[in-house]
């Protein structure tokens, strides 16, 4: 069985039968302008937020037929400012367990919700799920929908624990398509870092954690995700992957890139730093999973090859509260292993003891 809550997913019909216009479809507009499209689905499932009204509440879960569909009465919205989710499909779940999952699934990898709506969506479903089960259930969704790569990249994320509603963060993001040389301003640099430190403690990351991150990231990228490792290296191509990118300065940038969906350094430079910003944290986040492979838990390697302290996971480090020189020191060592001098990795330590001050007490 792949779903334990059925109950929140939904019973199709063959839509073939229903014999609808495509107006007839197209039957309403969501509050925040977004149409809700129905055509070429049978049935839809309303989903609803913690805090909904008892108009809303009442409609949790309920599967009804795009045939039947009423504006206000079966089909959000309800009432002004209305958050009601609509998932759509053509499948029927209650008969087949792989089904339940392609609904949920596709309905994501459309971009029809975002991703406040995939976080509540997500902790409906699998928020009784411990983090061994979810990665487990991740996997196992993985090869289920490997033949669609966007689907399988929404499945990952789901099982390095990215979903979190970042976009509920009202802070401003900046961003510049620049080098090293050119950077953001101070205060756009406190910024940046008052966003990171926001996403990252919704996470579940110590203050101590995230300090330790921020200095790292000052040292390779000034808190610019826009930067560039050398400005005439920004067109990605097969012969040159050498090029360095964003807050950490991936190397290559391709890295980055392939697992955001993202096809060339044109589009990378002309993205909203908001959207820009959130790929690359869930990039950190998802990378240093251990089935990833990049956070090394080979003690041998991290500690006498790379000078990490002592040996450390990755979800042991999100959570430490040691000092901040030792953590910035096991980030390090396990994770970046860049080719920095001993003067150069103490910098790191010292704006991840800045850092430490400006939000210690939080």
């Amino acid at each position: 069985m792949y779903v334990r809550k059925v109950g929140y997913v939904l019973s199709v019909c063959d839509e073939d039968k229903l014999g609808l216009s495509t107006e007839a479809l197209k039957v309403a507009k969501s509050t925040n302008g977004r149409q809700i499209d129905l055509v070429g689905f049978t049935h839809y499932q309303i989903v609803t937020f913690a805090d909904a009204t008892d108009v809303c509440r009442q409609h949790d879960g309920k599967v009804y037929r795009v045939a039947e569909a009423r504006e206000g009465v079966n089909l959000p919205p309800f009432h002004p400012n209305c958050r009601c989710v609509v998932l759509v499909s053509n499948g029927d779940p209650n008969r087949n367990p792989q089904a339940a999952e392609r609904v949920l699934w596709e309905n994501i990898a459309s971009e029809r919700l975002t991703d406040a709506e995939i976080a509540m969506v997500l902790e409906k479903l699998y928020g009784d799920f411990s983090n061994d089960e979810r990665r487990a259930f991740a996997a196992q969704l993985a090869d289920l929908f490997r033949y669609s790569p966007e689907i399988v990249r929404q499945i990952e994320a789901f099982g390095a624990g990215r979903f979190s509603a970042p976009s509920d963060i009202d802070l401003p993001v900046f961003s510049i398509p620049r080098t090293d040389q050119d950077r953001l301003t101070d205060e756009q640099q406190i910024a940046n870092a008052e966003y990171i430190f926001e996403y990252l403690r919704n996470e579940g990351w110590s203050v101590q954690a995230i300090s330790a991150l921020l200095g790292n990231i000052h040292r390779e990228s000034w808190l610019n995700p826009g930067v560039w490792q050398q400005q005439d290296r920004t067109t990605i191509v097969n012969n040159d992957r050498r090029a360095g990118f964003g807050l950490l300065q991936w190397t290559p940038a391709i890295d980055f890139f392939d697992w955001a969906g993202i096809p060339d350094a044109q589009t990378a430079n002309s993205m909203d730093p908001l959207e820009l910003m959130n790929l690359q944290l869930e990039f950190i986040v998802s990378s240093m999973q251990p089935e990833s492979r990049r956070w090394l838990n080979d003690r041998n390697r991290a500690v006498d090859w790379y000078h990490a302290p002592f040996a450390m996971t990755f979800e042991e480090f999100m959570t430490s509260t040691e000092d901040v020189e030792t953590l910035t020191l096991i980030l390090h060592g396990h994770y970046l292993r860049s080719g920095d001098t001993a003067q150069m990795v103490t910098r790191r330590v010292e704006f991840a003891e800045n850092w430490y001050e400006h939000f210690s007490g939080r």
